[in-house]
């Protein structure tokens, strides 16, 4: 028999990420691990596989996403994000996402000119696309301190969830 999964009083969640150097992967892994301590039944996915069918299937989207976008070079999506950045992007506004709860943390630096275009874009976009903000977009700044602003921007998620750890 299967091992017998941990109960998930705080239902499903998607962490997605957008990385180029493992940056943002190794942040949506976090925050995953940390939401299955919280009592979310989590999984974090890689870009890479996106499937547009799927995000559009609401049995499919957890009612909860969290993403952890890096921007690359100008203002571009990482190698792997580029399936989500166009289906995103031409995607129309309405209702795609309805019922969804989203949050985006975006990996930047300030010494670029695009400085976090893929966090904002992607928060805006999960916007437009009927999903709800249950948390403020998360600017992270690489030329500062990058983890010191995932670690405030991650504290402030799990507050806004009313996620505390299940004992």
């Amino acid at each position: 028999a299967a091992p017998e999964r941990p109960p998930a009083p705080n239902g499903r969640m998607q962490v997605f990420f957008g990385s180029q150097t493992g940056t943002a992967e190794g942040y949506a892994r976090t925050v995953a691990a940390e939401a299955r301590a919280r009592g979310f039944d989590a999984a974090c996915l890689d870009l890479e596989d996106f499937d547009a069918a799927d995000m559009e299937d609401a049995a499919w989207r957890a009612p909860v996403q969290v993403f952890a976008m890096a921007t690359y070079g100008e203002g571009e999506p990482t190698d792997n994000a580029h399936g989500f950045a166009r289906w995103a992007g031409a995607a129309a506004p309405g209702a795609a996402l309805a019922g969804t709860r989203f949050a985006v943390f975006g990996l930047g630096n300030r010494q670029y000119e695009q400085f976090n275009a893929m966090g904002t874009k992607t928060d805006g976009l999960l916007e437009a696309l009927g999903g709800e903000r249950c948390h403020a977009l998360g600017l992270g700044d690489d030329d500062g301190d990058l983890d010191a602003d995932f670690e405030a921007w991650r504290a402030g998620l799990w507050a806004a969830l009313g996620a505390e750890p299940v004992a």
